[in-house]
């Protein structure tokens, strides 16, 4: 199993900007999404091999994702965190990887995203 841990970047509603009536990433977004992929590609093992996942076989991850007050809403973080993922090369393409989001919590000194991802049913996921 593999479990990566970055810096909680910005909500979906803060990813984007519309610029001259395109949406574009926001200056924020793209900086904390290099440095999340820095981290993310210093936490993956030698040897690792992307995750592939097929409509056929789906992959399915679990996100601990600890907020630094309760006006967060947790479920706004999943984009971001699945493309930095890509980028960084955990997975090859988010289109089948299916989150599933364990309790949220506070931290209020180091709001964070925790991603598990190994089981790719999520009965085994269940399971562990």
């Amino acid at each position: 199993m593999l479990k990566i841990s970055i810096p909680l970047g910005p909500t979906d509603n803060r990813r984007h900007v519309i610029a001259h009536g395109r949406f574009i990433d926001s200056s924020e977004y793209r900086s904390w999404k290099t440095a999340a992929i820095f981290l993310i590609k210093k936490q993956i093992p030698k040897g690792f091999v992307k995750f592939d996942p097929t409509f056929e076989d789906q992959l399915f991850y679990i996100m601990r994702v600890f907020l630094p007050d309760l006006r967060s809403d947790a479920a706004n973080y999943d984009k971001g965190v699945r493309d930095v993922l890509t980028h960084a090369g955990v997975w090859k393409d988010d289109k089948f990887c299916m989150p599933r989001f364990e309790a949220v919590r506070i931290d209020k000194a180091n709001p964070r995203v925790e991603v598990w991802i190994g089981p790719r049913t999520m009965e085994e996921f269940v399971s562990l």
